[in-house]
Protein backbone atom coordinates (compact mmCIF):
# COMPACT_ATOMS: atom_id res chain seq x y z
CA UNK A 1 0.00 0.00 0.00
CA UNK A 2 2.88 2.55 1.35
CA UNK A 3 4.63 1.41 -2.29
CA UNK A 4 1.60 2.52 -4.53
CA UNK A 5 1.30 5.46 -2.66
CA UNK A 6 5.22 6.73 -3.14
CA UNK A 7 4.46 6.04 -6.82
CA UNK A 8 1.22 7.69 -7.09
CA UNK A 9 3.20 10.83 -5.42
CA UNK A 10 6.43 10.23 -7.79
CA UNK A 11 3.89 9.71 -10.51
CA UNK A 12 2.39 13.47 -9.79
CA UNK A 13 5.26 15.16 -9.48
CA UNK A 14 6.65 14.15 -12.86
CA UNK A 15 3.47 14.72 -14.49
CA UNK A 16 3.41 18.32 -12.68
CA UNK A 17 6.62 19.00 -13.78
CA UNK A 18 6.26 17.66 -17.39
CA UNK A 19 3.37 20.17 -17.35
CA UNK A 20 5.42 22.99 -16.34
CA UNK A 21 8.04 22.82 -18.40
CA UNK A 22 6.34 22.30 -21.41
CA UNK A 23 3.82 25.51 -20.43
CA UNK A 24 6.93 27.56 -20.21
CA UNK A 25 8.46 25.88 -23.52
CA UNK A 26 4.99 27.05 -25.06
CA UNK A 27 5.71 30.88 -23.06
CA UNK A 28 8.89 31.13 -24.44
CA UNK A 29 8.08 30.19 -27.81
CA UNK A 30 5.45 33.03 -28.02
CA UNK A 31 7.41 35.92 -26.79
CA UNK A 32 10.37 34.67 -28.92
CA UNK A 33 7.48 34.83 -31.95
CA UNK A 34 6.48 38.18 -30.57
CA UNK A 35 9.75 39.76 -30.00
CA UNK A 36 10.78 39.06 -33.64
CA UNK A 37 7.48 39.68 -35.72
CA UNK A 38 6.85 42.91 -33.79
CA UNK A 39 10.03 44.08 -32.68
CA UNK A 40 8.44 45.11 -29.49
CA UNK A 41 8.76 43.52 -25.74
CA UNK A 42 12.22 42.82 -25.70
CA UNK A 43 12.72 43.65 -21.61
CA UNK A 44 9.97 40.77 -21.38
CA UNK A 45 11.77 38.08 -23.53
CA UNK A 46 14.71 38.88 -21.73
CA UNK A 47 13.00 38.32 -18.18
CA UNK A 48 11.49 35.23 -20.02
CA UNK A 49 15.03 33.93 -21.15
CA UNK A 50 16.61 34.61 -17.62
CA UNK A 51 19.26 31.12 -18.73
CA UNK A 52 19.49 32.25 -22.24
CA UNK A 53 21.26 34.21 -24.83
CA UNK A 54 20.30 37.60 -24.40
CA UNK A 55 18.87 38.86 -27.66
CA UNK A 56 18.70 42.45 -26.89
CA UNK A 57 20.10 44.93 -29.55
CA UNK A 58 21.56 48.14 -28.56
CA UNK A 59 23.08 48.61 -32.10
CA UNK A 60 21.32 50.21 -35.31
CA UNK A 61 20.51 47.69 -38.44
CA UNK A 62 22.18 48.47 -41.63
CA UNK A 63 20.37 50.36 -44.13
CA UNK A 64 20.44 47.63 -46.84
CA UNK A 65 21.73 44.01 -46.93
CA UNK A 66 25.10 43.27 -47.94
CA UNK A 67 23.38 41.60 -51.54
CA UNK A 68 22.13 45.30 -52.00
CA UNK A 69 25.23 47.04 -51.54
CA UNK A 70 27.26 44.61 -53.31
CA UNK A 71 25.33 42.85 -55.96
CA UNK A 72 26.22 39.73 -58.09
CA UNK A 73 26.86 40.76 -61.63
CA UNK A 74 24.60 39.07 -64.23
CA UNK A 75 27.97 38.02 -65.58
CA UNK A 76 28.62 36.06 -62.67
CA UNK A 77 25.57 34.15 -62.89
CA UNK A 78 25.76 33.42 -66.43
CA UNK A 79 29.37 31.85 -65.42
CA UNK A 80 27.42 29.89 -62.64
CA UNK A 81 24.66 28.45 -64.95
CA UNK A 82 27.74 27.22 -67.36
CA UNK A 83 28.75 24.98 -64.35
CA UNK A 84 25.98 22.98 -64.11
CA UNK A 85 25.55 19.59 -65.94
CA UNK A 86 22.60 18.29 -67.19
CA UNK A 87 21.12 16.79 -63.99
CA UNK A 88 21.32 20.01 -61.89
CA UNK A 89 17.18 21.12 -62.17
CA UNK A 90 16.70 17.45 -60.98
CA UNK A 91 19.17 18.20 -58.06
CA UNK A 92 18.04 21.36 -57.35
CA UNK A 93 13.97 20.22 -57.03
CA UNK A 94 15.28 17.21 -54.74
CA UNK A 95 16.46 20.15 -52.49
CA UNK A 96 13.70 22.16 -52.81
CA UNK A 97 11.10 20.20 -51.23
CA UNK A 98 13.90 18.79 -48.83
CA UNK A 99 14.33 21.80 -47.07
CA UNK A 100 10.97 22.53 -45.44
CA UNK A 101 11.10 19.66 -43.98
CA UNK A 102 14.59 20.17 -42.51
CA UNK A 103 13.58 23.13 -41.33
CA UNK A 104 10.82 21.72 -39.38
CA UNK A 105 12.51 19.38 -37.72
CA UNK A 106 15.61 22.00 -37.24
CA UNK A 107 12.88 23.91 -35.36
CA UNK A 108 11.66 21.08 -32.89
CA UNK A 109 15.01 20.07 -32.38
CA UNK A 110 15.77 23.76 -31.26
CA UNK A 111 12.51 24.13 -29.41
CA UNK A 112 13.06 20.79 -27.59
CA UNK A 113 16.67 21.97 -26.26
CA UNK A 114 16.90 25.50 -26.57
CA UNK A 115 13.66 26.33 -24.89
CA UNK A 116 14.05 24.12 -21.78
CA UNK A 117 14.62 26.45 -18.86
CA UNK A 118 17.68 25.50 -16.86
CA UNK A 119 18.98 23.38 -19.99
CA UNK A 120 22.92 23.57 -19.17
CA UNK A 121 22.05 22.29 -15.60
CA UNK A 122 20.60 19.19 -17.19
CA UNK A 123 23.75 19.55 -20.04
CA UNK A 124 26.09 19.48 -17.07
CA UNK A 125 24.65 16.71 -15.03
CA UNK A 126 24.70 14.22 -18.08
CA UNK A 127 28.26 15.59 -19.11
CA UNK A 128 29.17 15.19 -15.36
CA UNK A 129 27.96 11.59 -15.40
CA UNK A 130 29.88 10.41 -19.08
CA UNK A 131 33.45 12.09 -17.37
CA UNK A 132 32.30 9.37 -14.18
CA UNK A 133 32.00 6.95 -16.65
CA UNK A 134 35.30 7.71 -18.91
CA UNK A 135 32.62 8.47 -21.53
CA UNK A 136 34.94 9.38 -24.51
CA UNK A 137 34.35 8.08 -27.65
CA UNK A 138 35.85 9.45 -31.33
CA UNK A 139 33.52 11.13 -33.63
CA UNK A 140 33.08 13.16 -36.52
CA UNK A 141 32.27 16.47 -35.78
CA UNK A 142 31.55 16.26 -32.05
CA UNK A 143 34.15 17.06 -29.74
CA UNK A 144 36.41 14.48 -28.09
CA UNK A 145 38.78 14.48 -25.57
CA UNK A 146 42.42 14.79 -27.41
CA UNK A 147 44.19 14.56 -23.61
CA UNK A 148 43.31 15.45 -20.63
CA UNK A 149 41.05 18.96 -20.69
CA UNK A 150 42.13 19.62 -23.52
CA UNK A 151 38.99 19.51 -26.43
CA UNK A 152 39.20 18.96 -30.37
CA UNK A 153 37.04 17.72 -33.55
CA UNK A 154 38.04 15.51 -35.83
CA UNK A 155 37.51 15.78 -39.77
CA UNK A 156 36.08 13.19 -41.76
CA UNK A 157 36.70 13.21 -45.53
CA UNK A 158 36.46 15.96 -47.73
CA UNK A 159 36.58 16.92 -51.87
CA UNK A 160 38.23 20.51 -51.42
CA UNK A 161 38.75 20.16 -55.24
CA UNK A 162 35.76 23.01 -56.04
CA UNK A 163 37.19 25.42 -53.35
CA UNK A 164 40.63 25.25 -54.49
CA UNK A 165 39.61 25.97 -58.01
CA UNK A 166 37.43 28.88 -56.74
CA UNK A 167 40.53 30.28 -54.85
CA UNK A 168 42.63 29.99 -58.02
CA UNK A 169 39.85 31.33 -60.37
CA UNK A 170 40.13 34.12 -57.85
CA UNK A 171 43.75 35.07 -57.72
CA UNK A 172 43.95 35.28 -61.71
CA UNK A 173 41.01 37.84 -60.83
CA UNK A 174 42.94 39.24 -58.44
CA UNK A 175 46.32 39.40 -60.93
CA UNK A 176 44.24 40.92 -63.63
CA UNK A 177 43.41 43.90 -61.27
CA UNK A 178 47.41 44.25 -60.61
CA UNK A 179 46.57 43.43 -56.82
CA UNK A 180 49.19 41.13 -54.82
CA UNK A 181 47.46 38.21 -52.99
CA UNK A 182 48.54 35.90 -50.27
CA UNK A 183 46.59 32.81 -49.08
CA UNK A 184 46.88 31.77 -45.43
CA UNK A 185 46.59 28.48 -44.30
CA UNK A 186 45.78 27.95 -40.50
CA UNK A 187 46.19 24.85 -38.56
CA UNK A 188 42.81 22.99 -37.58
CA UNK A 189 43.41 21.98 -33.51
CA UNK A 190 44.55 18.18 -34.48
CA UNK A 191 48.31 17.24 -33.83
CA UNK A 192 49.78 15.50 -37.47
CA UNK A 193 52.56 14.34 -35.48
CA UNK A 194 50.32 12.18 -33.78
CA UNK A 195 49.43 9.28 -36.36
CA UNK A 196 47.33 7.08 -34.19
CA UNK A 197 44.97 9.85 -34.08
CA UNK A 198 45.51 11.30 -37.68
CA UNK A 199 45.34 7.68 -39.45
CA UNK A 200 42.71 6.85 -37.48
CA UNK A 201 40.10 9.41 -36.77
CA UNK A 202 41.47 12.44 -38.65
CA UNK A 203 41.60 13.36 -42.40
CA UNK A 204 42.54 16.81 -42.49
CA UNK A 205 45.71 16.53 -43.75
CA UNK A 206 44.93 14.25 -46.56
CA UNK A 207 41.85 16.71 -47.73
CA UNK A 208 44.35 19.55 -47.43
CA UNK A 209 47.01 18.18 -49.53
CA UNK A 210 44.51 18.10 -52.57
CA UNK A 211 43.58 21.85 -51.89
CA UNK A 212 47.14 22.74 -51.71
CA UNK A 213 48.69 20.62 -54.62
CA UNK A 214 45.82 22.72 -57.08
CA UNK A 215 46.90 26.16 -55.66
CA UNK A 216 50.86 24.94 -56.15
CA UNK A 217 49.60 24.09 -59.57
CA UNK A 218 47.78 27.53 -60.63
CA UNK A 219 50.69 29.23 -58.85
CA UNK A 220 48.95 30.67 -55.96
CA UNK A 221 51.16 32.29 -52.96
CA UNK A 222 50.36 30.12 -50.00
CA UNK A 223 51.97 30.28 -46.31
CA UNK A 224 51.27 27.67 -44.32
CA UNK A 225 51.25 28.69 -40.43
CA UNK A 226 51.71 24.47 -39.92
CA UNK A 227 55.49 24.68 -40.46
CA UNK A 228 56.12 27.14 -38.25
CA UNK A 229 54.22 25.76 -35.00
CA UNK A 230 57.08 24.29 -33.69
CA UNK A 231 58.96 26.08 -31.17
CA UNK A 232 56.53 24.69 -28.62
CA UNK A 233 54.24 21.81 -27.91
CA UNK A 234 51.37 22.00 -30.57
CA UNK A 235 48.31 22.00 -28.32
CA UNK A 236 50.33 24.64 -26.49
CA UNK A 237 49.53 27.03 -29.58
CA UNK A 238 45.81 26.82 -28.80
CA UNK A 239 42.82 27.20 -25.90
CA UNK A 240 42.41 24.09 -24.10
CA UNK A 241 38.04 24.41 -24.91
CA UNK A 242 38.30 25.88 -28.02
CA UNK A 243 39.11 24.94 -31.26
CA UNK A 244 41.00 28.76 -31.94
CA UNK A 245 44.34 29.76 -31.59
CA UNK A 246 45.11 31.46 -29.12
CA UNK A 247 45.78 35.59 -29.16
CA UNK A 248 49.50 34.99 -28.51
CA UNK A 249 49.68 32.62 -31.78
CA UNK A 250 47.33 35.18 -33.52
CA UNK A 251 50.18 38.08 -33.18
CA UNK A 252 53.26 35.53 -33.84
CA UNK A 253 50.82 34.14 -37.54
CA UNK A 254 50.51 38.22 -37.98
CA UNK A 255 54.44 38.83 -38.28
CA UNK A 256 54.74 35.66 -40.01
CA UNK A 257 52.53 37.56 -42.88
CA UNK A 258 54.11 40.49 -42.08
CA UNK A 259 57.41 38.87 -43.22
CA UNK A 260 55.59 37.65 -46.57
CA UNK A 261 54.65 40.89 -47.42
CA UNK A 262 58.09 41.88 -46.68
CA UNK A 263 58.95 39.76 -48.97
CA UNK A 264 57.75 41.95 -52.02
CA UNK A 265 60.12 44.98 -52.77
CA UNK A 266 57.46 47.81 -52.80
CA UNK A 267 56.15 46.63 -49.15
CA UNK A 268 58.23 47.59 -46.13
CA UNK A 269 56.23 46.80 -42.34
CA UNK A 270 57.71 46.80 -39.05
CA UNK A 271 58.59 43.56 -37.89
CA UNK A 272 59.21 44.57 -34.32
CA UNK A 273 55.67 45.94 -34.19
CA UNK A 274 54.98 41.41 -33.69
CA UNK A 275 57.23 41.83 -30.93
CA UNK A 276 55.55 40.11 -27.98
CA UNK A 277 57.68 42.31 -26.00
CA UNK A 278 56.18 44.69 -26.98
CA UNK A 279 52.60 44.52 -25.35
CA UNK A 280 50.96 44.80 -22.30
CA UNK A 281 49.56 41.39 -21.08
CA UNK A 282 46.10 41.71 -19.60
CA UNK A 283 44.74 38.04 -17.91
CA UNK A 284 41.37 37.50 -17.08
CA UNK A 285 41.38 34.28 -14.29
CA UNK A 286 39.23 31.61 -15.24
CA UNK A 287 37.07 33.60 -17.53
CA UNK A 288 36.30 31.74 -20.92
CA UNK A 289 35.22 29.00 -22.02
CA UNK A 290 35.60 28.18 -25.88
CA UNK A 291 32.67 26.43 -28.29
CA UNK A 292 34.22 22.80 -27.82
CA UNK A 293 34.15 23.51 -23.48
CA UNK A 294 30.32 25.03 -24.16
CA UNK A 295 29.64 22.15 -26.33
CA UNK A 296 30.64 19.86 -23.51
CA UNK A 297 29.70 21.94 -20.56
CA UNK A 298 31.51 22.68 -16.80
CA UNK A 299 30.18 19.53 -16.45
CA UNK A 300 33.45 18.14 -18.61
CA UNK A 301 35.04 21.09 -19.25
CA UNK A 302 37.09 23.62 -17.00
CA UNK A 303 37.01 27.42 -17.17
CA UNK A 304 41.25 28.77 -18.74
CA UNK A 305 42.68 32.45 -18.13
CA UNK A 306 41.87 34.34 -21.23
CA UNK A 307 45.08 36.87 -22.19
CA UNK A 308 44.49 40.43 -23.75
CA UNK A 309 47.74 41.61 -25.85
CA UNK A 310 47.99 45.40 -25.65
CA UNK A 311 50.55 47.66 -27.71
CA UNK A 312 52.76 49.61 -25.11
CA UNK A 313 53.28 52.41 -28.07
CA UNK A 314 50.14 54.42 -28.18
CA UNK A 315 47.89 54.45 -31.51
CA UNK A 316 45.32 56.06 -33.27
CA UNK A 317 42.52 54.32 -35.23
CA UNK A 318 39.19 55.33 -37.24
CA UNK A 319 37.11 52.44 -36.92
CA UNK A 320 33.44 50.65 -38.47
CA UNK A 321 32.71 47.08 -37.43
CA UNK A 322 29.40 46.01 -39.03
CA UNK A 323 28.35 41.99 -39.21
CA UNK A 324 25.56 40.47 -41.03
CA UNK A 325 23.16 42.59 -40.35
CA UNK A 326 23.89 45.48 -38.29
CA UNK A 327 25.88 48.20 -37.67
CA UNK A 328 28.19 48.06 -34.07
CA UNK A 329 30.65 50.77 -34.13
CA UNK A 330 31.65 53.57 -35.62
CA UNK A 331 34.35 55.74 -33.99
CA UNK A 332 37.69 57.00 -33.23
CA UNK A 333 40.13 56.12 -30.96
CA UNK A 334 43.10 53.89 -29.72
CA UNK A 335 43.84 50.41 -29.63
CA UNK A 336 41.23 49.51 -27.52
CA UNK A 337 38.29 51.05 -30.04
CA UNK A 338 38.94 47.51 -31.83
CA UNK A 339 38.14 45.44 -28.21
CA UNK A 340 34.41 44.57 -27.27
CA UNK A 341 35.05 44.13 -23.16
CA UNK A 342 31.16 43.16 -23.47
CA UNK A 343 31.90 39.82 -25.05
CA UNK A 344 34.04 39.00 -21.63
CA UNK A 345 32.45 35.80 -20.50
CA UNK A 346 32.59 36.54 -16.37
CA UNK A 347 29.32 34.60 -15.32
CA UNK A 348 27.61 34.29 -18.46
CA UNK A 349 29.58 31.50 -19.44
CA UNK A 350 27.21 29.66 -22.47
CA UNK A 351 26.24 32.52 -24.35
CA UNK A 352 29.23 34.57 -24.93
CA UNK A 353 32.84 34.20 -25.79
CA UNK A 354 35.72 36.06 -24.56
CA UNK A 355 37.57 35.53 -28.07
CA UNK A 356 35.43 38.12 -29.60
CA UNK A 357 36.74 40.19 -27.35
CA UNK A 358 38.98 41.51 -30.53
CA UNK A 359 37.03 42.70 -33.90
CA UNK A 360 33.78 41.34 -31.85
CA UNK A 361 34.64 38.23 -33.56
CA UNK A 362 32.86 37.42 -37.11
CA UNK A 363 32.68 40.97 -38.31
CA UNK A 364 33.07 42.96 -41.57
CA UNK A 365 35.17 46.10 -39.97
CA UNK A 366 37.27 49.56 -41.85
CA UNK A 367 40.17 50.20 -39.82
CA UNK A 368 42.29 52.98 -40.31
CA UNK A 369 45.78 53.69 -38.76
CA UNK A 370 46.21 57.53 -38.33
CA UNK A 371 49.52 56.80 -36.98
CA UNK A 372 51.86 54.65 -39.52
CA UNK A 373 53.19 56.65 -42.04
CA UNK A 374 52.62 53.97 -44.85
CA UNK A 375 49.75 54.41 -47.58
CA UNK A 376 49.48 50.02 -47.36
CA UNK A 377 45.84 49.66 -48.31
CA UNK A 378 44.83 45.58 -47.28
CA UNK A 379 41.51 43.32 -48.05
CA UNK A 380 41.63 40.79 -45.25
CA UNK A 381 39.06 37.89 -45.96
CA UNK A 382 39.06 35.02 -43.86
CA UNK A 383 37.19 32.85 -40.54
CA UNK A 384 37.32 33.82 -36.99
CA UNK A 385 41.24 33.03 -36.77
CA UNK A 386 42.02 36.08 -38.04
CA UNK A 387 39.67 37.88 -35.35
CA UNK A 388 43.55 37.75 -33.19
CA UNK A 389 45.52 38.13 -36.44
CA UNK A 390 44.01 41.44 -38.21
CA UNK A 391 44.00 44.02 -35.01
CA UNK A 392 48.09 43.03 -35.27
CA UNK A 393 48.08 43.46 -38.55
CA UNK A 394 46.53 46.51 -38.46
CA UNK A 395 49.50 48.17 -36.24
CA UNK A 396 51.82 48.14 -39.45
CA UNK A 397 49.25 48.68 -41.96
CA UNK A 398 47.59 52.57 -42.76
CA UNK A 399 44.30 50.82 -44.32
CA UNK A 400 43.25 47.42 -43.78
CA UNK A 401 39.37 46.40 -44.85
CA UNK A 402 38.71 42.92 -42.88
CA UNK A 403 35.72 40.31 -44.21
CA UNK A 404 34.31 37.23 -41.99
CA UNK A 405 33.32 35.07 -45.26
CA UNK A 406 30.57 33.60 -43.45
CA UNK A 407 29.41 37.35 -42.91
CA UNK A 408 29.55 38.42 -46.55
CA UNK A 409 26.81 37.60 -48.86
CA UNK A 410 27.60 40.10 -51.44
CA UNK A 411 30.14 40.10 -54.28
CA UNK A 412 33.36 40.59 -53.82
CA UNK A 413 34.22 41.59 -56.81
CA UNK A 414 32.08 44.53 -56.26
CA UNK A 415 33.73 45.17 -53.05
CA UNK A 416 37.12 45.44 -54.41
CA UNK A 417 36.11 47.73 -57.15
CA UNK A 418 33.98 50.12 -54.65
CA UNK A 419 36.69 50.06 -52.05
CA UNK A 420 39.77 49.43 -53.63
CA UNK A 421 42.35 49.49 -55.23
CA UNK A 422 43.93 47.26 -52.73
CA UNK A 423 47.61 46.70 -52.51
CA UNK A 424 47.22 43.34 -51.67
CA UNK A 425 44.61 40.82 -50.54
CA UNK A 426 44.89 37.73 -47.84
CA UNK A 427 42.56 35.32 -47.21
CA UNK A 428 43.12 33.29 -44.18
CA UNK A 429 40.77 29.80 -43.46
CA UNK A 430 41.82 27.07 -41.27
CA UNK A 431 41.66 23.67 -42.54
CA UNK A 432 38.57 22.83 -41.20
CA UNK A 433 36.33 25.98 -42.86
CA UNK A 434 37.61 25.12 -46.31
CA UNK A 435 34.25 24.71 -48.05
CA UNK A 436 33.52 20.79 -49.20
CA UNK A 437 30.76 21.91 -52.09
CA UNK A 438 30.36 25.58 -53.04
CA UNK A 439 26.49 26.50 -52.76
CA UNK A 440 27.17 29.03 -55.89
CA UNK A 441 23.23 29.80 -56.15
CA UNK A 442 22.60 30.83 -52.21
CA UNK A 443 25.51 33.46 -52.84
CA UNK A 444 26.30 32.94 -49.53
CA UNK A 445 29.16 30.33 -49.08
CA UNK A 446 32.72 31.42 -47.81
CA UNK A 447 34.56 30.09 -50.68
CA UNK A 448 32.47 31.65 -53.34
CA UNK A 449 34.84 34.95 -54.62
CA UNK A 450 33.04 36.29 -57.55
Amino acid sequence: MIKNKVEYIISKICIFSLIICSFIILVRIGIYGFVKYTGNGQKLKDFIFFDYKSSSVNNLPMEKTWEELYPFSNESDSLLLQRKDNNSQTIKSIKLEIKPIKKIIDNVEEFLTDYIPCRYFFFEKNAYFEKVLKWNIANYEKEFEITPGNFTVFQGKRDLTEAAESLSNFYDYLANQNIKFLFVLAPRKIDTKDQKVVKKFDYTDKNVETFLNILHENQVPVLDIRNFLNQYPFYDYFYKTDHHWRVETGLYAASLIAEELNKNQDITINSEIFNIDSYNKITYKESFLGSNGRAVTLGKADMEDYTLLIPNENYSFSVHFRNLTKELRKCDGDFESLLFYDNLQNNNVYNKSSYSIYTDGDTIANIENLTVNNNLKILSLGDSFTDVVEPFLSLAVKHIDTIDLRQFTGSLEKWIRQNGPYDYVICLANTGSISQQIQWESHEDSFDFR
